[in-house]
């Protein structure tokens, strides 16, 4: 969901972390694309890691390499967004 403040425009946002536990993933990846989807949950979960990457999460980790390498994680998968300035034809990444 997103949210700005009154006056402000919104934009299409890069990246979504999302915990696979909490949502479901068929619809957080409808609500959330284009942006790059981090999923996370619980090691003991693994059912709900497990769908998170066949629906096509771009990402997906146990919640505890989120406290360890979220920014890792962020770069890497930045590295590989496509542009959301309009005047970009979307192939070269930011």
């Amino acid at each position: 969901m997103a949210r700005t403040r009154p006056g402000v425009e919104s934009a299409p946002a890069d990246l979504a972390l999302c915990d696979v536990e909490q949502v479901d993933p068929d619809d957080a990846l409808e609500l959330l694309r284009p942006a790059r989807i981090l999923g996370f949950g619980s090691h003991d979960a693994p059912q709900a890691l497990r769908r998170a990457r066949q629906v096509g999460f771009d990402r997906v980790v146990a919640r505890s390499a989120i406290a360890e390498r979220l920014p890792e994680l962020v770069d890497e998968l930045l590295a590989t967004a496509p542009s959301h300035d309009p005047s970009s034809s979307g192939a070269t990444p930011r």
